[in-house]
């Protein structure tokens, strides 16, 4: 203070003594103190009297005995503002103490319809929605099939919001996911009871929050929304919008027209598509996580299957065969001067033609030491019973298999389930995750093999059933010609 300033003399007008004023210390800012900080480290030892030490706790107004005033004075440094500051606690404690960091974004946050955690509750299960936060942790748990599901948390200041990234997404969303400490995360909800504890967000796309934020500033929402529906952006994405920016204007752009035309604001782009979310269960994703057990029963239902059809339609062409022969027995055959004439009218390899050369051939050759012991008429009867008996079991053939396969078909494929289950149950208590999203998507996905054992098995049950039906028909026609040829054969036509 100068000295004549009135202020600094002892006494007053009135000759009453007065108090003389000292000057305060200026109290150090955080500047100040990370800037003593710096200058204690790099000291050497030998200009220390003692260990390293800062004197934080001089009172108001008086100098610091730690003798850092001289070196960094106080309030030289301006004092840290707000996002500063909190950068500065990150970067030297690790966490924010002043304010959360995700409060810098509001903006960005409100434009874009973010949902907070804290109104997760009130979503509707499978709504499309934008969360975003701060990513406190990630886990990858092993999981028996191989298949790699990444769970992650993220912390927006009002809770904790648990995200669920399946292997359909990892392509586009795992580098972002753990190159990025900020992220703005789309995703569909999935609720296991009540409240935001339940709530999983099963994620389909996620975003680099500061490098949408840098493109606000730059160039507004529409900008941001843009960025978003091109799908990858990450850090530095900003930095390669600009570059790119510039290059084109050098390349459509004149140094005229440069100069002397506004920048035009970036369209508005158009509404993206709904966004098609692939399943990450079913058929094609059972046959490529499941092990080799699920992949065997398959194979055997699926060659049970062809099997069944393969017998039903060869079956039904011959019993068609058969009955067309049927239809044809009486011009072609009772109609001829002799059984011989007959049976060459018939079809080759026509089951009728078969009975009545069999009968034929008895009729004629009757000759042996163990034959001649049996009576003609008897050893007729024989011979054409013993043909009729051979295109009975011709007509049965395959038909064990249906009946099998009918059988058996739901109980393997309820094998397959048992299997599927077990292993989905084993997954989950690896993952640690209950919730109904997790449980119901692999249970679901292994009851596909009960589906598949009764797909299997009701056609076979039911072409048996026809088949069998069938063969009634044509055995009834068969016997009523070899009971006919039988009786001509005893009176000697031949």
């Amino acid at each position: 203070i100068a000295a004549d300033d009135p202020r600094s003399r002892g006494a007053d007008e009135g000759g009453r003594s007065a108090n003389v004023r000292v000057p305060s210390q200026p109290r150090p800012t955080r500047r100040d103190l990370l800037a003593r900080v710096g200058v204690l480290a790099r000291q050497s030892p030998a200009k220390r009297s003692g260990p390293p030490a800062l004197d934080l706790f001089a009172e108001a107004g008086a100098e610091a005995a730690d003798g850092m005033a001289d070196l960094v004075p106080a309030g030289q440094l301006r004092e840290l503002d707000v996002p500063e500051r909190v950068a500065a606690e990150l970067e030297i404690l690790g966490f924010e103490v002043s304010q959360h960091v995700m409060t810098f974004y509001a903006d960005l946050l409100a434009g874009l319809g973010v949902v907070p955690s804290a109104e997760l509750a009130g979503q509707e299960n499978g709504e499309l929605i934008l969360v975003a936060g701060a990513k406190v942790a990630t886990q990858t748990p092993a999981v028996r099939s191989g298949q790699r599901i990444i769970f992650a948390s993220l912390d927006d200041a009002a809770g904790l919001v648990d995200l669920a990234f399946f292997e359909s997404v990892q392509d586009r969303c795992a580098a972002r996911l753990f190159g990025s400490w900020l992220l703005i995360v789309r995703g569909r909800v999935r609720r296991a009871g009540a409240g935001p504890m339940a709530v999983t967000v099963n994620a389909t796309e996620c975003w680099d929050l500061p490098a949408l934020e840098e493109i606000r500033l730059a160039r507004g929402m529409a900008a941001v929304r843009a960025a978003m529906a091109a799908g990858d952006v990450g850090p530095g994405t900003y930095q390669a919008i600009m570059a790119r920016s510039a290059s084109d204007a050098a390349d459509f752009t004149g140094p005229d027209d440069a100069a002397g035309e506004p920048e035009k604001p970036a369209p508005v782009p158009a509404a993206a598509s709904k966004e098609t979310i692939e399943n990450p269960y079913g058929l094609t994703a059972m046959i490529r996580d499941q092990g080799w057990i699920a992949r065997f029963v398959l194979i055997v239902m699926l060659i049970m299957s062809m099997g069944s059809w393969y017998i039903i339609f060869t079956k039904l062409w011959e019993q068609h065969k058969m009955l067309q022969s049927a239809e044809g027995v009486d011009d072609g055959f009772w109609t001829a001067g002799s059984i011989k004439a007959g049976a060459a009218a018939l079809d080759e390899g026509s089951a009728f033609r078969y009975i009545a050369e069999s009968g034929l051939k008895s009729s004629e050759h009757h000759e042996g030491t163990l034959v001649e012991q049996i009576d003609r008429h008897t050893w007729i009867s024989m011979s054409v019973s013993r043909a009729v008996e051979n295109i009975q079991s011709r007509l049965s053939d395959g038909l064990a298999f249906l009946a099998t396969v009918g059988s058996t078909a739901p109980f393997v494929g309820l094998f397959g389930t048992v299997w599927g289950i077990y292993g989905a149950l084993t997954q989950i208590g690896i993952a640690g995750q209950a919730s109904i999203d997790k449980v119901a998507g692999p249970v679901g996905e292994a009851l596909i093999m009960t589906a598949l054992g009764l797909a299997v098995a009701v056609p076979a049950v039911m072409g048996y059933n026809w088949l069998v039906r069938r063969n009634k028909t044509v055995m009834e026609k068969v016997r009523a010609f070899s009971g006919d040829l039988h009786n001509v054969l005893l009176a000697g036509k031949r």
